[in-house]
């Protein structure tokens, strides 16, 4: 990692091993967990929670800040300031050993690319495919690593809710992180006609056409579910043929006359 050779790095395993160390260091501090941290599978779940604090996005000290205010009562207030406290331990015997878990190395890596001019990166290109999902953390790098070079990222689509659902969302956070394409000398993708339309649309009729748009096709249905059935249906096949998402638009006249274009375009796998 640029110059970053003697990390002390360290796996899922030896993540698991200092967590427990750490509660039976601090026993007497942790009354809620002091019966709990010998039962099986307590030290990976609480593990697994950890790494997932840490791939939030918030620094340790703001998860603690975060759970304070909650300022649930009783037993449950008890959990959450021992949660929050294993996880500053976690965080200040890392930094105070030098060690980097994964997330650590994502940290790392941010610093890295957002405070060095010029960082040591060998690729002109970056291409991440077949994820359902991005953390806020993952997402973070990918932004500041688009900075230094080209990021394309592939989301994985199934039929599944669960997937599908995840998949939407991560597209519409990627889709509201990123900046639009403004490389010096790269042609528009968008032929000439729907350029003129991108240009001059909502501007005061009449308007002179630059050019005769031979690529626009004039259809009749047989009613509005067929309609929407019929574009969408296509647009799914010329995506699966290698177009992108971002290639087409779909405008109509008034929105609340087609209610059936969200469910028909989950239907079909569009977000």
């Amino acid at each position: 990692l640029n110059g970053y050779v003697h990390l002390n790095e360290i796996n899922r395993n030896c993540q698991e091993l200092l967590v427990e160390d750490l509660l039976n260091t601090y026993d007497d501090s942790f009354v809620y967990f002091k019966n709990m941290k010998d039962k099986q599978g307590f030290v990976k779940n609480m593990t697994s929670l950890l790494g997932q604090f840490a791939r939030s996005g918030a620094k340790a000290e703001e998860i603690k800040v975060a759970f304070n205010n909650w300022a649930r009562q009783g037993l449950m207030g008890l959990k959450d300031a021992e949660v929050s406290d294993l996880y500053l331990k976690y965080r200040q015997y890392m930094k105070l050993n030098d060690m980097f878990d994964l997330e650590g190395k994502y940290r790392l890596a941010l610093k890295i690319l957002k405070e060095q001019a010029q960082p040591h990166i060998p690729w002109e290109y970056v291409y991440i495919s077949d994820f359902a999902t991005l953390d806020a953390l993952q997402l973070e790098f990918l932004l500041a690593l688009a900075e230094h070079c080209e990021v394309k990222v592939g989301i994985c689509y199934n039929t599944a809710q669960s997937i599908f659902e995840a998949s939407t969302k991560t597209l519409e956070r990627l889709a509201g992180a990123s900046k639009p394409e403004a490389k010096a000398g790269r042609a528009p993708r968008r032929t000439v006609a729907l350029q003129h339309l991108v240009e001059n649309i909502g501007k005061t009729l009449p308007l002179k056409a630059s050019v005769q748009a031979q690529e626009l096709e004039i259809r009749e249905y047989k009613d509005q579910k067929k309609e929407i059935e019929g574009v969408l249906a296509e647009i799914k096949e010329k995506v699966l043929a290698g177009a992108k998402l971002s290639d087409f638009a779909v405008a109509v006249r008034n929105l609340a006359d087609y209610s059936g274009l969200r469910r028909c375009a989950d239907k079909l796998g569009l977000p």
